[in-house]
């Protein structure tokens, strides 16, 4: 039988040989690495960021999150905007009147002595995480920003 494989082996290879294509072939068949299955988006794709007081808080809340750790990116996706170091701590889901922010963290853990946070776990929603915050204003901000310092310092703990 082993025989016979290799027998018909070779003759398949003479019958369908493989293609000689020059580089310049080879290279117009070849997947590219830059092609990505994920349709980039930007801050553009959400409309509610052209409100001018959500862009404002928005921006502040970027800047503020970015300042956190060297080590901070931003991902933009179809409905949110995600902040990462090795995965998401934060994300932002812009509505019309307010940014609602989900932090990846176990509610239980979480340090919110204003109580502004709502615990969401296994609800479904937008955005990664147990931990769910609305922030409406810039006054709102600098406590947001300490309730994200602690998803953030809880996902390098864990990768220490």
């Amino acid at each position: 039988m082993r025989q016979r494989g290799e027998r018909l082996a070779e003759r398949a290879m003479e019958v369908w040989p493989a293609p000689r294509l020059s580089e310049e072939q080879r290279l117009a068949y070849q997947p590219s690495r830059s092609r990505s299955k994920v349709t980039p988006y930007t801050l553009g794709d959400h409309p509610q960021l052209a409100i001018p007081q959500i862009r404002a808080l928005f921006d502040a809340l970027d800047l503020s999150i970015r300042a956190l750790d060297p080590n901070v990116y931003q991902e933009v996706l179809k409905v949110y905007v995600a902040y990462k170091c090795e995965t998401n701590f934060v994300d932002i889901v812009p509505q019309a009147k307010k940014l609602h922010l989900t932090l990846n963290m176990p509610f239980a853990e979480l340090d919110d002595p204003k109580a502004l946070a709502r615990n969401v776990a296994g609800m479904r929603r937008w955005g990664n995480g147990e931990v769910e915050l609305g922030v409406a204003t810039l006054e709102e901000v600098p406590y947001a920003i300490g309730l994200i310092r602690q998803s953030l310092e809880r996902q390098l703990e864990e990768e220490s």
